[in-house]
């Protein structure tokens, strides 16, 4: 079978290349129909009775992907259509008419890429073969770049797993296909998340992280379940694999995985490469970068200077700043994993859709931030348990009903009087003379009144060890 003929060191830039090479051929035979040209008739003909006499005349290719659509094609250069009619003038000493209803590909960004020269059929089939392959790594890279439109194409697709989840960890999910086939579609967060919390043994009694607390005490969502770092990982992978679908390298995945400023979440997930393996076609949003693409999108913010606002449209907000912004109410406290996790997926959902129902308040008062005493002390009247690495893990019921919590009271310290002072304690001693600080240095003037700097102070001369070089020893010969 034949190979596709290029250079490893052949590549050229995606600039001008804008004409699918097979719609080139189409066209062609499209126009000799319409104006009833007998083109079979013609000394060109044969070039024009199949497509891998199309081809036999060499066509130097790349493949492209149009940023409108998604879809990557086989692309030629305007000028290597007009080499072909060049060609056929000189060949045949006629003249081809100019292509017409050839819709140009608009590239989502000009890149350098491998060069192509195609003269048959088999070599464009062997092309051919690969956009799938291209097309998926372009949609991965549309959505980590926040393009709203592909977003929300994977969204009313109402096929794919959306999961937000992080190491420490705390998850939240929702499974598109099963609820558009019950016909409960739009998800309710409430009602049609899945959410969970896990605490790793080690670190249940400890705070770290002082530039951004993790809270594992502050779940408000339901019940947090301590394990160790082995029940992490299984947990971690029961969730993915219940989600994910199989890997290729040529459909995405239907798990997609979001995130609020994802990148950490991402490098967690590296650290657990040995035992937590992800599917290399799943797709990942950052519902950051997507609120900025959004906001950037408005009418009233198209220049990329800071607005009446005071907001500069290259900024990130944060999590707590987005759900304000949609006008979510929050009834759980920022800083724990498995809020964020639930928030930041509900988030997602409103900015999709702005008639997502929010979340409805689980306690009667918001809870407060827990004081430095009882971060590190946890609380015997939080709903947790422990867990195995080997045992199974037991899910709350989303419909428990709601915990009223306390407001956290400070307690009251006694008053403590002042010290007496040293002459009530000792009245023998003689009053002490109030401090006196030394007068400062005179000023140094010349004759002309001015202000004379000190003399410099002799530098001190560093004393040199000088060490002995060690003499050979002498020997006596007798």
């Amino acid at each position: 079978m034949a190979s596709i003929s290029s250079s490893p060191f052949q590549t050229s830039s995606s600039e001008g290349f804008e004409l699918d090479l097979h719609n080139c051929f189409s066209s062609f035979i499209v126009h000799y129909e319409k104006k009833e040209v007998p083109w079979f008739e013609r000394t060109w003909g044969p070039l024009f009775t199949s497509f891998d006499s199309f081809l036999s005349f060499g066509w130097a290719t790349m493949v492209v992907v149009d940023g409108r659509t998604g879809k990557a094609h086989i692309v030629i250069k305007e000028k290597s259509v007009g080499a072909f009619a060049k060609m056929v003038k000189i060949k045949f000493n006629e003249s081809l008419p100019k292509l017409p209803n050839v819709f140009p590909i608009v590239p989502s960004a000009h890149f350098i890429a491998p060069l192509r020269n195609i003269s048959a059929y088999s070599e464009y089939k062997k092309l051919h073969a690969t956009l799938p392959v291209v097309e998926l790594e372009a949609l991965k890279d549309r959505l980590r770049r926040g393009d709203e439109r592909s977003i929300r194409k994977i969204w009313e697709g109402r096929k794919s797993n959306f999961f937000m989840g992080s190491s420490s960890v705390g998850t939240a999910s929702m499974r598109c296909a099963q609820l558009d086939n019950a016909g409960r579609w739009l998800p309710v967060p409430e009602t049609n998340y899945r959410r969970s919390h896990l605490i790793v043994a080690p670190y249940s009694t400890t705070s770290m992280n002082s530039t951004r607390p993790n809270k594992s005490d502050a779940y408000a969502l339901g019940t947090s379940y301590v394990s160790d770092g082995d029940g992490l990982v299984k947990y971690i992978s029961s969730i993915v694999a219940s989600l994910a679908g199989p890997d290729s390298d040529r459909e995405p995945n239907s798990l997609v995985l979001v995130g609020h400023n994802i990148e950490e979440t991402l490098f967690r997930f590296h650290e657990l490469r040995r035992s937590l393996v992800l599917p290399s076609n799943v797709l990942i949003i950052d519902v950051a970068t997507l609120e900025r693409n959004i906001y950037r999108s408005l009418p009233r913010h198209q220049s990329s200077s800071s607005s009446s606002s005071g907001r500069d449209s290259r900024d990130r907000l944060s999590l707590q700043q987005t759900l304000s912004m949609l006008k979510v109410p929050v009834f759980s406290e920022f800083g724990n994993t498995g809020n964020d996790a639930f928030y930041a997926l509900v988030a997602f959902q409103t900015l999709l859709d702005p008639s997502t129902v929010p979340p409805p308040p689980r306690y009667s008062t918001p809870p407060q931030r827990s004081t430095p005493a009882t971060a590190i002390s946890r609380p015997s009247a939080l709903n947790t348990r422990r867990m195995s690495s080997s045992g199974p893990i037991p899910r709350s019921s989303s419909s428990s009903p709601a915990i009223p919590l306390p407001a956290p009271s400070t307690p009251s310290r006694p008053t403590r009087a002042a010290p007496p002072s040293a002459f009530a304690q000792y009245p023998h001693l003689p009053p002490t003379k109030p401090y006196v600080p030394p007068a400062p240095p005179p000023v140094r003037t010349n004759q002309n009144g001015l202000v004379q700097p000190d003399p410099p102070r002799p530098k001190a001369t560093p004393k040199h060890r000088v060490r002995s070089t060690p003499q050979p020893s002498r020997l006596r010969i007798q």
